[in-house]
């Protein structure tokens, strides 16, 4: 075979540091705009970007060229200056690390619907309660916090 085919969707996660809720309404839209445009300028392709005031989930198609640590150091960190420019006292940090998971082709449609109504889903369900039913469906360990 000549050349590369791949078809990678991932599914991240990441929140805020200390799961402050830093980010408003003003902001949200915005935000999850500006990492679509992060995404894109990478080479990636976001099909879905959202969340709430503490967190951020995102649906991509990556490139067979790009490592997800990278490219997601490169989004948190362009993100987190974007943020602090666009505040008022300048205060704004992701928490250390994230979460990926796979999407099978057949999931993607699933996925991009959850993570575009996750203000529904947070009306019963916290951030963390989310967070760790998600590593568990995944076998990962989850979580613990104080």
């Amino acid at each position: 075979m000549s050349s590369t085919h791949a078809c990678i969707y991932l599914h991240v996660v990441f929140g805020t540091k200390d799961r402050i809720p830093w980010i408003s309404a003003e902001h949200l839209t915005r935000l999850h705009s500006y990492i679509g445009g992060c995404l894109s300028a990478a080479g990636s392709k976001a099909l879905a970007v959202g969340g709430i005031s503490d967190h951020v989930h995102i649906l991509l198609r990556i490139d067979t060229t790009q490592d997800v640590a990278g490219l997601m150091r490169s989004v948190k960190r362009e993100s987190s200056r974007w943020m602090k420019e666009q505040t008022a006292d300048g205060l704004f940090a992701w928490q250390p690390g994230y979460a990926v998971f796979s999407v099978s082709p057949s999931g993607v449609e699933e996925v991009r619907r959850y993570i575009l109504k996750q203000e529904e889903h947070h009306k019963i369900r916290s951030f963390e309660d989310e967070f760790q039913i998600m590593l568990q469906k995944a076998g990962l360990e989850a979580e613990r916090t104080q």
